[in-house]
């Protein structure tokens, strides 16, 4: 009994240091984007659970630099729901290009005690890289459909630049880089993505990541958008009678 009253007190207490410190909930605190294309504006969400057994009150984050915007996904999280912080940083706002740029995302948690977790966003931007488009949208997809998208990706000021490998955080989408043109120091290669017939329903953001052979670009990021909707099933009733198919979601 005394075994199981401390091993009780002792989750209390993990759970209450946890509300206290909710920059533990955080497995990612800096997003570093690499060598980006000055242009568009990326983003990512960096994402928590409520492992603790109160409710999180969030208030609006605020950032280090003008380039960078901010938000949550929502203000309030009860236990065992998750959320997100949205960092958005504007590259053609994010000053001189090849320089690393860093800008700090604030996040005030209100209550169940007020405190600040520091979040981190960063980029070297790049005047003599293009991706076009800067994201592969692949837009809406039915599960169990395979979809296909792809981008350029140009690199102007190294005649031998080469892509060497091309990796995804996705598990379900797959991608390949093949050389398309090398026209003096301009080269481009065509990446294509695959998104997987078995992508379950939902939002998919990942990313996709180009081994390159200059050292000043070695590693290029790609991001891939897609979202899944649930398969469509006509139920016989519904067949007879002409009414709209019922929609359903399958693990």
């Amino acid at each position: 009994m005394l075994r199981f009253a401390l091993a009780a007190v002792g989750v209390a207490l993990s759970l209450g240091s946890a509300a206290a410190n909710p920059a533990a909930l955080f497995a990612e605190k800096v997003k570093d984007f690499g060598p980006t294309p000055r242009g568009p504006v990326v983003t990512h969400y960096f994402r928590f659970t409520n492992t603790t057994n109160q409710t999180l009150t969030l208030g609006q984050p605020r950032v280090s630099c003008g380039c960078v915007s901010a938000s949550v996904s929502q203000f309030t999280v009860a236990p065992g729901q998750s959320a997100a912080i949205i960092a958005q940083m504007n590259t053609t706002r994010a000053g001189p290009a090849n320089v690393t740029k860093s800008v700090t995302v604030y996040v005030p948690f209100v209550s169940p005690s007020a405190t600040e977790v520091s979040l981190r966003v960063q980029a070297v931007i790049r005047d003599d890289l293009i991706l076009s488009p800067d994201t592969i949208n692949l837009g809406t997809v039915r599960k169990g459909q395979a979809h296909n998208g792809q981008t350029k990706v140009t690199f102007t000021s190294d005649p031998g630049w080469q892509v060497s490998e091309v990796t995804s955080t996705g598990a379900f989408v797959k991608a390949e880089a093949k050389l398309e043109s090398r026209q003096g120091s301009m080269v481009t290669y065509a990446v294509t993505v695959t998104l997987d017939k078995d992508c379950p329903a939902g939002f998919w953001a990942a990313d996709l990541y180009l081994k390159t052979s200059n050292p000043g670009v070695a590693s290029v990021r790609v991001p891939v958008l897609v979202t899944v909707t649930p398969p469509v099933t006509v139920s016989p009733a519904a067949a007879q009678t002409g009414e709209e198919p019922a929609t359903t979601a399958r693990p």
